[in-house]
């Protein structure tokens, strides 16, 4: 079994975050400095990391 995909969610809001499409599909959230922050919804952490 391979790893688990996580449910889709929404950015709520970002402040100076950049976004870049995926190979595996989706977008990866990158770019990120000292005081950058990104609010997402409809995220399920389930146990928390593995």
């Amino acid at each position: 079994m391979g790893p688990q995909q996580p449910e889709p969610a929404a950015v709520a809001w970002a402040s100076r975050v950049e976004t870049e499409p995926s190979v595996e599909g989706g977008m990866n959230v990158g770019f990120i400095e000292n005081g950058d922050y990104l609010k997402v919804k409809g995220v399920a952490f389930g146990d928390g990391p593995s």
